[in-house]
């Protein structure tokens, strides 16, 4: 890629990011945000008979033609001890929510707790502090492929990728392997930064290109996966192509907890 990327990008707005900071911490503790999830369960079980338990959460569960089957069931879970969940469905009896989810076929009971100990002693997200520094111009290869992507709880899952993102920092270009959301584009990447305590990988979202394939990122918007916040998320982590040998000093650091 031998465009030179001397476009214009945006100013800091500092209010604006000061506004995405406090939304990312006010999400993280909403009752279904990240803090509160306590559990993603694979449930195997095919038949009544062999329905399965998991802690923290109420019932039996099996797979069934209809998704995913809970017995046994307080109210207000179900008003006769039996529900069926398909993917996305969810209940909830004020303290407890349960989902279902699913991965390459397989179903799993997810459960978010109001008074999970991540939720209660949540302080709030460390960040850099913002710079003009960090928002460069960027260029856009296009370059469809099937990568395989490792999840947070090991899974291979192919993914297919959108091209490349060419960016330069302190004089030299860099680049990073990127998705295309439906919306905008993303890359999930792991900096020199983590040597510092930074979490091992982050995420950055960044909008499409004009005609020419000129865009931009703004590296104060680096944001945390779910994963950094409960261990129960199944998060993409970065493909070999995503390690940068800088140190990316913009956007969210770590969680913070009392």
């Amino acid at each position: 890629m031998n465009k030179p990327l001397t476009q214009t990008v945006p100013e800091l707005n500092t209010q604006a990011w000061e506004l995405w900071h406090k939304e990312r911490e006010a999400k993280a503790v909403e009752a279904t945000g990240p803090t509160a999830l306590i559990g993603t369960f694979w449930v195997t079980a095919s038949t009544h008979d062999g329905a399965e338990e998991f802690p923290g959460i109420p019932g039996k569960w099996f797979n069934s033609a209809n998704g995913l089957t809970g017995e046994g069931l307080p109210q207000p879970y179900s008003t006769t001890g039996t529900i069926q969940l398909q993917p996305g469905d969810k209940i909830d009896d004020g303290e407890v929510l349960l989902t279902a989810i699913e991965r390459q076929g397989n179903l799993a009971i997810r459960a978010f707790n109001r008074n999970a100990l991540s939720r209660q002693t949540f302080q709030g997200i460390a960040t850099f502090e913002p710079s003009q520094k960090w928002i460069v111009p960027a260029t856009f290869e296009a370059d469809t492929k099937l990568v395989d992507v490792l999840s947070a709880d090991g899974r291979i899952i192919p993914t297919t990728t959108a091209g490349w993102i060419h960016f330069p920092i302190n004089g030299s270009t860099y680049k990073l392997q990127v998705t295309d959301n439906g919306s905008s584009f993303s890359a999930v990447f792991t900096d020199a930064s983590t040597a510092n305590g930074v979490h091992r990988f982050r995420n950055i979202s960044l909008g499409y290109p004009d005609a020419q394939g000129d865009t931009f990122i703004d590296f104060n918007r680096t944001w945390l996966p779910p994963f950094a916040f409960s261990e129960h998320f199944l998060c993409p982590t970065p493909t070999k192509a995503n390690v940068l040998g800088i140190a990316i000093e913009a956007g969210e650091k770590w969680v913070e907890h009392n």
